[in-house]
């Protein structure tokens, strides 16, 4: 059995420049700074948990959801009296 090469499965070279390298997306540590994988969830510097931040002034989706709960309550409550 002889290896046989083949590079049609390859990538070309002008699809790996367009489409960016196969290095995980790096971001900062709020508490100690470092810079470390995107996915991680805990800082291996620091050890403290990475948690996604939100822009101030903009409403989660759980805030929206409650909101929404909680004014068909009061629609069902008004109804029924």
């Amino acid at each position: 059995m002889s290896w046989n090469h083949d590079d049609r499965d390859m990538p070309l070279s002008q699809d790996v420049d367009e489409f960016g390298s196969d290095e995980p997306a790096e971001l900062v540590c709020p508490s100690c700074g470092a810079s470390v994988i995107e996915d991680t969830a805990k800082c291996p510097v620091c050890g403290d948990w990475i948690t996604p931040t939100e822009p101030h002034g903009a409403f989660s989706k759980k805030w929206w959801f409650a909101i929404a709960v909680l004014l068909m309550l009061y629609a069902m409550f008004r109804f029924i009296r």
